[in-house]
This record gives C-alpha cells, structure tokens and sequence, in this order.
C-alpha cells in the first residue's frame, strides 16, 4: 500500500515533515515565512495549499485555513449538521457580511481544499463534504488541548485520536436516548476508566450515526425512532483496536491509508473487511 505523500519530492516530504510535526506537538500549522526561516527553503502558496491537501487527506480539513476560511466553513458545516440547512452563495454572503468577491475567494479555496462542492445548477448551493454531526464527541488530550467536535465526528474518530497524537486522551460523549454523560479515558494506548461501565458501540452507515449507547435498551429506543438506520454493535476493545488501525500515524510523513468500513445499506447487518477480535489486533488491513 502507498502512503499518502508517496508521491512527493524530497523538498516537499522535508516541508511536510516538519508541518505535521509542529501540528502534532502544538497544533499549529507553521505559515509561510515561518516555513521559510525554520527550513530556509523556497515556499510559496501554490505549494502551501499542495501540502495542504496532504492534512486534508489525512482527515484533519481545517489545517492551515485563514480566519475569513474557517468562518464560512465553520457556518456551512454548522448549517448542514445541526440545522439541516445548504445555504446558497448569496445567503452566506449575506448571513457572514462577507462582499461577493472576497467570498468568492474563499469559496474556490475551500473547493480546492475539497471540503466543499458548489452547485452552480442548483440555486449555487454549497454543500460541506462531511457526514452530518449528530452528536459531539469531545476529546481533551493529556496536554491540555480539547480538539473541535469536527474532528471527533463519530466515536471511533473520538477513540482513535489518542493514537493519531500519541497521547493519553479523556473522552466525553452522551448517550443520545437518556443524555446520560459518558467518560472515557485512555491511557497507555488502553482503556484505563469508562463510565457507565457496560458502554455499546453502534456503527451506523454514516459518521454521525456511530455512537456509544449506555444499555442495550436505549440502543434499542433509537434504532425505533430511526428504523431507515442500517447498524451492528461490537464492545469497546474492539472499537479501540478499529480507531486504532484507522487512526494511528495519521500525522507521520509516511501514513499509509488504513482499511475503511464497507457498507451495504440494502443489508440488515453492516458488511466490512473484518472487525478484528480483541486478542489479534493485526487481521483489520491484511
């Protein structure tokens, strides 16, 4: 298998080595002219949102954007996922207080970054490339650093963070039946606390619909209030070990994509390459 960044020059892998590092240790993507100072290499836009691209494949879209960026994208994926709304060009201008022009910027950045799809047929809606964020899923590093619900979209993106930055994490969810508060915490890459103690994991058929139940009973109340979900439960050592294969090295030069969960909604049970079993955490991607 290929790693993401397989096919840059040594120049780049050196650039990009460094970008994820500073964003791995302190979540800061490094500008231009830092870049330029810290390497004493040529650097320039073009090849800034080249590498870009290399964050945005490894799951992480809001790297290295500018605050004008973030703020329309932030207000898409909020419309999208909590509202259930696709705003058009003009209401987003309009909403935002953001000139036609410099919107338009923004918007073919955003393109480019492949966050977003522009309808120009349909009324020019902007649709974010994301599934819909039901429910939030905070996750707090052990060096203090809470990273943004987008970036725990589901529950194995939430368990598998820990891995992507090598850090021991707490976890704080709900059940989204009862609303009970649920606490994970991870530590030397095992789960050391999880309250309520008997905790389910269901993948759904999409991010927002994977998610930690409390009971048996509660799961069962939200599969009756949305009987078009398509879902399977596995325990809590087999969703570490999954986050773990998917989410582990994404922020090293030489990730290489891990295996994805395959769905077949006309099926009742969800089909995949394999949930691996708790005592053999290397049959996932063979």
């Amino acid at each position: 298998m290929r790693s993401i960044d397989s096919k840059l020059t040594l120049k780049e892998r050196k650039i990009l080595t460094y970008l994820l590092s500073e964003y791995k240790q302190y979540h800061h993507f490094p500008d231009i002219e830092e870049i330029k100072r810290a390497l004493k290499l040529n650097y320039d836009e073009q090849l800034e949102e080249k590498l870009v691209l290399q964050f945005v494949k490894r799951g992480f879209p809001q790297v290295g954007m500018t605050p004008s960026q973030e703020k329309v994208f932030d207000y898409i994926v909020e419309q999208y996922s909590k509202y259930d709304i696709i705003n058009t060009f003009n209401e987003i201008g309009k909403e935002l207080n953001i000139s036609p022009q410099d919107l338009e910027e923004i918007i073919t950045k955003l393109e480019k970054r492949r966050v977003i799809h522009r309808k120009k047929d349909v009324d020019d809606k902007i649709v974010p490339r994301i599934s819909k964020i039901g429910y939030e899923h905070k996750v707090i590093l052990k060096d203090g650093r809470t990273l943004k619900p987008i970036e725990a979209a589901c529950v194995i993106d939430a368990l598998g963070l820990p891995f992507t930055y090598n850090q021991d994490a707490t976890i704080l969810s709900k059940d989204p039946i009862t609303k009970q508060e649920i606490k994970i915490e991870i530590k030397d890459e095992q789960i050391a606390l999880q309250q309520p103690k008997n905790l389910i994991t269901y993948l759904g058929s999409q991010c927002s619909t994977t998610l930690f139940f409390i009971s048996n009973e509660s799961l069962k109340e939200w599969e009756k209030q949305h009987p078009d979900q398509k879902g399977t439960t596995i325990n809590m050592k087999q969703a570490l070990i999954l986050a773990r294969k998917i989410f582990e090295k994404r922020l090293d030069i030489d990730c290489v994509p891990s295996c994805e969960i395959s769905i077949d909604q006309d099926q009742k049970n969800i089909e995949w390459l394999e949930i691996p079993s708790t005592d053999n955490k290397d049959k996932c991607c063979e």
